[in-house]
């Protein structure tokens, strides 16, 4: 055969087996990806090449918080703003007219919870007449959450005006709280307010928070308003008057609600307290009037 022949049969051949290599590259799991970064439709991924560029997204997290708010009648509370908070991330939600509400989308984390808002269409005066509710929560990869108790969001009473001096504030229930009100440190809410007045209102079992208590038990507890009254310089001076003795084995602390570095970082503070020798007296220091609790080491 002439070197011509060669040639022609050659080019016979390449006709012909490049419409099959074509094909080849068309054909599901055979390789079309070409490399080509200037090819917007092109994943540019040499060990997939049906890789539609999802494969490694993270999936949506799909944990959740439910629950119901009320007030200390047990009464259902409408619109009231709820946020689910950690260090994390930060998902907010609004009650329905049964009071019910649902938080979705949370990551696995611990939460705190609490309200955004008051009843009322004022929220400086509602802010001096409502206080805050707490909650501490668990989430778990994608589980879904349901509160085993209401929230309960309380009406405080008893408000007692603040003056510039020295102040001794008494509460029903025995709680009387003692600061030098030259250095009050308001919330935004209530800033501007003066002449101001703090009330408080001691709260039953249903109210008390169950999370966040780091291996204590709540043996009684008071919510304030404005929340979280603070001081610029020194604290707040307790006593709480028992109705039964404390024993002197008892180890007591109080703790208090604080959000000072943000609403992702809400927790419980705590001091150690002192009993009296009769065991009827509770006395401490508390850095803030929010949601005050006297605890004992849970048994």
């Amino acid at each position: 055969m002439s070197r011509l022949s060669k040639l022609r049969l050659f080019a016979l051949l390449i006709a012909l087996l490049l419409p099959l290599a074509l094909l080849i590259g068309c054909i599901p799991g055979g390789s079309s990806d070409d490399d080509d970064t200037t090819d917007p439709t092109d994943d540019d991924d040499t060990t997939d090449d049906v890789d539609d560029d999802d494969d490694d997204a993270t999936p949506a997290p799909q944990g959740s918080v439910s629950g119901r708010v009320v007030d200390l009648a047990g009464a259902p509370l409408a619109d009231i703003g709820i946020s689910c908070c950690s260090e994390e991330m930060c998902l907010t939600a609004s009650s329905g007219t049964t009071g019910d509400f649902s938080i979705v989308g949370l990551r696995a984390n611990t939460f705190v919870v609490d309200n955004l808002g008051y009843p009322g269409s004022d929220p400086q005066a509602a802010a001096m007449d409502w206080s805050k509710f707490f909650e501490f929560v668990t989430v778990g990869e994608d589980e879904a959450v349901v509160l085993g108790k209401d929230l309960v969001l309380a009406e405080v009473d008893e408000h007692q005006q603040v003056s510039s001096g020295s102040n001794s504030l008494s509460y029903a229930g025995g709680l009387s709280v003692s600061f030098d009100g030259s250095a009050v440190d308001l919330p935004f809410l209530v800033a501007d307010v003066d002449p101001l007045a703090v009330g408080a209102i001691e709260l039953g079992e249903a109210a008390w928070p169950v999370g966040g208590l780091e291996g204590h038990d709540i043996v009684r507890a008071w919510a304030f308003a404005p929340f979280e009254v603070g001081l610029e310089n020194g604290t707040f001076s307790v006593a709480i008057t028992m109705s039964e003795s404390f024993t002197q084995a008892t180890n007591a602390s109080l703790m208090w609600a604080d959000y000072t570095e943000g609403v992702e970082s809400e927790h419980f503070e705590s001091s150690d307290a002192t009993i009296s020798a009769d065991g009827l007296t509770v006395t401490g220091e508390v850095a803030k009037l929010s949601l005050l609790m006297l605890v004992t080491p849970s048994p």
